[in-house]
């Protein structure tokens, strides 16, 4: 299993370094990534998931490898909502609700569920997107004359 978590880092690594805007978007890590485990059918869900993880949370935390220090290569707050991602049902919940609303089966319950696990998955990265949000506003106008 390290011969391949050791692999999808190569390829995490060598994405992150070509295509700089994914480093800022965790549904294209995941979608990465879960490309990446395509490669080995024999691995079971869970097997792969925690590769993923694995594999993420290793790129992310920069040289000192740990994450929520100055070195990290994803900020915590987006490995934090990956894993939640990864780790959590809201993708398949939402991907779920999305076919049956398409077949013409709405459920409400159901709705209101992908909203709640969707709500708490994503909050810390709002948050921190909006602090950054904020930063920017902050210097923009101390930076005026």
């Amino acid at each position: 299993m390290q011969a391949v978590i050791m692999e999808v880092i190569d390829l995490l690594r060598n994405v992150a370094m070509t295509r700089i805007d994914l480093v800022s978007n965790p549904m294209g890590i995941i979608g990465i990534g879960m490309n990446a485990m395509n490669k080995y059918p024999d691995m079971t869900g869970r097997e792969k998931r925690a590769v993923l993880v694995n594999a993420l949370t290793t790129i992310a935390s920069g040289p000192d490898g740990q994450l929520g220090t100055a070195d990290d290569k994803i900020p915590k707050p987006i490995v934090d909502t990956i894993v939640s991602l990864i780790e959590g049902k809201l993708i398949q919940s939402v991907i779920n609700f999305a076919s049956d609303v398409s077949k013409g089966r709405f459920n409400v319950n159901e709705a209101v569920e992908v909203a709640k696990e969707t709500e708490k998955t994503c909050s810390g990265c709002f948050a921190f997107v909006l602090s950054k949000l904020k930063k920017k506003k902050v210097d923009a106008n101390i930076k005026k004359p």
